[in-house]
């Protein structure tokens, strides 16, 4: 972590299952289910975002496997019957959240936070996938939304042709919101598939990412987010293996494997003291 920075938090997956004092499966608030997640109020639900998406969040997709977080994309036949949305799903997806037990606000004035992770994003066929790390406002209204890591396989139409690595600033009024994004194309070609070390920094002046504990990127207040938009309010982790209903993993030019997993092997929140 960066110099004057200390752990405030860890959790390494080491039981058998998700330590419940740092996540719930899925969208929701496992206390209270009431309190969850914003998604799309007009075409989503617990079992799905919005419709940009197409795996429908079952429980079974998110699990510890040896020590390791598995968030999970399968394919499902017989289709599911989704109830919240309703609708008929061939694919299932894996969800945890961190709202309402795990959350910082790394724009407090004289403080900052760093986050890093050891973790294993999806790679080989991955037209249809959408991974991402995220965060959301503890006060469950949107945006703002930072999306520290989020991986597309085709990001939505197969013209693009390649995998690539986001990071984004989501603000702005609802339904006209802006999006500050910087982005590492041929992801797979660039960092070889595997295990990798994720870090983020998060202050009131800056936000920086770094792979391997090499820098790879940032956004500046006032330069890429204009200052009255950059986040500053306590927020929450969202974990998302998810795919994109817009591409066909049929379609040879968007190929997918099934399943595909994002594997998290431990994540650390450290804050300026």
């Amino acid at each position: 972590a960066p110099p004057g920075y200390s752990l405030v938090w860890r959790d390494d997956f080491d039981g058998n299952d998700i330590n419940r004092d740092n996540w719930s499966r899925g969208l929701v608030y496992d206390v209270d289910p009431t309190q969850h997640v914003i998604w799309n109020p007009a075409d989503g639900g617990p079992g799905l975002l919005s419709t940009l998406y197409d795996g429908y969040n079952l429980d079974k997709n998110t699990y510890v496997n040896n020590g390791i977080l598995e968030l999970r994309n399968m394919v499902e036949d017989p289709p599911i019957q989704g109830s919240w949305p309703t609708g008929t799903f061939h694919y299932s997806s894996g969800y945890a959240n961190s709202l309402h037990k795990v959350f910082f606000n790394g724009s407090k004035r004289g403080k900052g936070n760093f986050v890093e992770l050891r973790a294993n994003f999806p790679s080989g066929n991955v037209g249809k996938v959408w991974t991402a790390i995220w965060m959301v406002p503890e006060s469950e209204k949107w945006p703002p939304e930072i999306d520290i890591w989020e991986y597309f396989g085709l990001f939505f139409n197969p013209a693009w042709g390649v995998d690539q690595m986001q990071w984004r600033v989501r603000y702005g009024p609802v339904g006209n919101t802006t999006a500050a994004k910087k982005k590492l194309f041929n992801f797979q070609e660039t960092w070889e598939p595997g295990w990798h070390t994720y870090g983020w920094l998060w202050t009131r002046e800056k936000m920086v990412w770094y792979i391997d504990r090499v820098e790879v990127g940032s956004l500046v207040n006032g330069v890429d987010v204009p200052w009255w938009r950059w986040p500053d309010e306590d927020m929450a982790f969202v974990l998302q293996q998810g795919l994109m209903e817009s591409i066909d993993a049929n379609d040879s030019t968007m190929s997918t494997d099934f399943p595909n997993v994002l594997g998290i092997d431990w994540m650390t929140l450290y804050e300026k003291q």
